[in-house]
Protein backbone atom coordinates (compact mmCIF):
# COMPACT_ATOMS: atom_id res chain seq x y z
CA UNK A 1 0.00 0.00 0.00
CA UNK A 2 1.80 3.56 -0.89
CA UNK A 3 1.46 6.25 1.35
CA UNK A 4 3.12 9.32 1.31
CA UNK A 5 3.48 12.20 3.49
CA UNK A 6 5.28 15.66 3.56
CA UNK A 7 6.20 17.54 7.06
CA UNK A 8 2.79 16.85 9.37
CA UNK A 9 1.77 14.32 6.82
CA UNK A 10 5.12 12.06 7.59
CA UNK A 11 5.10 13.56 11.19
CA UNK A 12 1.75 11.26 11.67
CA UNK A 13 2.64 8.07 10.09
CA UNK A 14 4.33 6.51 13.16
CA UNK A 15 2.52 5.49 16.39
CA UNK A 16 4.04 8.22 18.02
CA UNK A 17 3.84 11.87 16.34
CA UNK A 18 6.53 14.23 17.58
CA UNK A 19 6.21 17.99 16.64
CA UNK A 20 9.05 19.54 17.52
CA UNK A 21 10.00 22.92 19.18
CA UNK A 22 9.70 24.99 16.11
CA UNK A 23 6.43 23.61 15.17
CA UNK A 24 4.67 25.04 17.91
CA UNK A 25 3.42 27.93 19.88
CA UNK A 26 4.17 27.01 23.12
CA UNK A 27 8.29 26.03 21.72
CA UNK A 28 8.32 22.84 23.02
CA UNK A 29 8.44 19.40 21.51
CA UNK A 30 4.95 17.91 21.96
CA UNK A 31 3.90 14.23 21.62
CA UNK A 32 0.80 12.83 20.19
CA UNK A 33 -1.05 9.57 19.34
CA UNK A 34 -0.23 8.63 15.99
CA UNK A 35 -1.07 6.66 12.61
CA UNK A 36 0.55 3.25 14.13
CA UNK A 37 1.39 2.96 9.69
CA UNK A 38 5.18 3.09 10.98
CA UNK A 39 6.27 0.60 14.02
CA UNK A 40 8.65 1.40 16.62
CA UNK A 41 10.29 4.49 14.72
CA UNK A 42 9.35 8.30 15.09
CA UNK A 43 10.07 10.97 12.36
CA UNK A 44 11.43 14.57 12.71
CA UNK A 45 10.77 16.81 9.35
CA UNK A 46 12.43 19.78 7.55
CA UNK A 47 16.00 18.31 10.09
CA UNK A 48 18.63 20.97 8.20
CA UNK A 49 16.47 23.76 7.73
CA UNK A 50 15.58 23.73 11.84
CA UNK A 51 18.49 22.82 12.78
CA UNK A 52 17.03 20.01 14.26
CA UNK A 53 19.14 17.00 14.84
CA UNK A 54 19.07 17.46 18.67
CA UNK A 55 15.90 17.48 18.59
CA UNK A 56 15.91 13.91 16.39
CA UNK A 57 18.12 13.12 19.41
CA UNK A 58 15.48 13.76 21.75
CA UNK A 59 12.15 12.50 20.15
CA UNK A 60 13.76 8.92 20.03
CA UNK A 61 14.86 9.19 23.27
CA UNK A 62 11.72 10.13 24.91
CA UNK A 63 9.21 8.39 22.44
CA UNK A 64 11.36 5.18 23.48
CA UNK A 65 11.58 3.71 20.00
CA UNK A 66 14.46 1.79 18.54
CA UNK A 67 15.14 4.42 15.59
CA UNK A 68 14.34 8.37 14.27
CA UNK A 69 14.49 9.54 10.83
CA UNK A 70 15.32 12.90 10.03
CA UNK A 71 14.41 13.61 6.92
CA UNK A 72 15.74 16.39 5.08
CA UNK A 73 13.33 18.96 2.50
CA UNK A 74 12.78 17.80 -0.74
CA UNK A 75 14.04 14.44 1.10
CA UNK A 76 12.48 10.47 1.44
CA UNK A 77 12.45 7.51 2.67
CA UNK A 78 10.90 3.80 1.30
CA UNK A 79 9.71 1.72 3.74
CA UNK A 80 8.44 -1.98 3.02
CA UNK A 81 7.22 -4.01 5.67
CA UNK A 82 8.43 -1.88 8.21
CA UNK A 83 11.86 -2.29 7.27
CA UNK A 84 13.89 0.86 5.32
CA UNK A 85 14.50 0.09 2.37
CA UNK A 86 15.82 3.09 0.05
CA UNK A 87 16.39 6.75 0.71
CA UNK A 88 16.63 9.84 -1.41
CA UNK A 89 18.21 12.91 -0.34
CA UNK A 90 19.15 13.59 3.25
CA UNK A 91 17.72 11.63 5.93
CA UNK A 92 19.77 11.07 9.26
CA UNK A 93 19.06 7.64 11.27
CA UNK A 94 19.28 7.58 14.60
CA UNK A 95 19.56 5.00 16.92
CA UNK A 96 18.61 4.73 20.21
CA UNK A 97 21.46 3.20 22.10
CA UNK A 98 18.94 2.36 25.10
CA UNK A 99 17.33 -0.60 23.77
Amino acid sequence: MPIAGFSAGALILPQICVMSAHDTSEKKAIYKKGLGILKDRVIAAHLLRWKDDQHLIDAVEEAGVSIGYGINDGAGLYVKNGQLIEIEGYVRLHYNQNI
